[in-house]
Formats: structure tokens, sequence, C-alpha cells
């Protein structure tokens, strides 16, 4: 029982840890929300989500218009793109053999760079990227921590660095 407990409680504190980062993502949306009544500033906490609140930074990186509208329409285009795309892999889950022998493991890391490389804006930004990815090396080499915790000291350190030299 108490290994039971042990591992549950592990697990909603790597979830929390891991989801922070929604703190900072719908703190950074203030300037969307503000004036809004609580019924649309609801929907639109609730779909902002790492991948829709990176795509509309990039398209305001490009020049392009893109506030609650945005957030609301994407965040509605990536439910259902999430739940067509979750029925068809438990529909097809028994017909693929091995995932990782066709490379679809590495689907999420590809997505992952994908939206990196969207919000790369050029060498003037490159300090703080450059310090994210210092920590994530430095703790991931010498520090016995998970590598979810290195993930997360990497974007505090490069938020942290972001901020000190104020860097948006």
């Amino acid at each position: 029982m108490e290994r039971l407990v042990a591992g549950a409680s592990a697990a909603i504190l790597a979830g929390l840890a891991l989801n922070l980062r929604l703190i900072l993502i719908t703190a950074s949306l203030r300037d969307e929300f503000s004036g809004r009544p609580w019924w649309q500033v609801l929907p639109g906490v609730h779909l902002a989500t790492d991948v829709n609140w990176a795509l509309m930074h990039a398209m305001r990186a490009r020049g392009h218009h893109a506030g609650y509208g945005y957030l609301i329409g994407g965040g509605i285009g990536l439910i259902a793109v999430w739940v067509l795309s979750t029925v068809a892999g438990a529909s097809f889950a028994n017909t693929v053999p091995e995932p990782r022998a066709l490379g679809m493991d590495f689907a999420f890391t590809a997505a992952f760079i994908a939206i990196l490389r969207s919000l790369w804006s050029g060498l003037d930004r490159l300090l703080p990227w450059a310090g994210s990815v210092a920590v994530v090396l430095l703790t991931g080499l010498f520090t016995p921590l998970d590598p979810t915790w290195t993930l997360i000291l990497g974007g505090l350190g490069g938020a942290v660095l972001a901020g000190v030299l104020g860097d948006d």
C-alpha cells in the first residue's frame, strides 16, 4: 500500500511540476483576456495549450495579427485534431506492429522541434535559448535528476535569463 501511495504521490507531483508552464502561458495572455467577461476568459484559458500559444506567438513574430480569436479558433482546431487522432490511434493500435520500428515514437520530438523553430526570431535571442540548453545539459549530466526536472529547470533558467536581459 505504501508503494502505491508513493507512486501516486510522485505522479501527482510530476504532473503539477510539468504543468507549471501553463501558469506562465496563461499569464502571458493577459492582454488577450483584459476587459473580457468571464464567459470569454474561461474558454480562452481552457484552450491555451503550449502548441496553441506557440503558434499564436509564431504568427505574431511573422508580423500577423493573432489575438483572442486566433487563440480560440486554434484551440478548437487542436481539440478536433486531438479527438480525431486519438480515435484513429485507438482504432489502428492493433494493426501497427511496433511504433518504434516505424519511427513513430519520434513524432512528439519532431513536433516539439517544429514549434521551437517557429519561435526562433534571430540571434538577438540566442542567449536565453543557449542558457536553457546549458541548464538542461548540465543538470542532465551532473545531477541524478529525472529528465523531466532538467527540462523544467532549463525552461525556468531561460525565462529568468530572458527576464534579466529584458528580452520578451
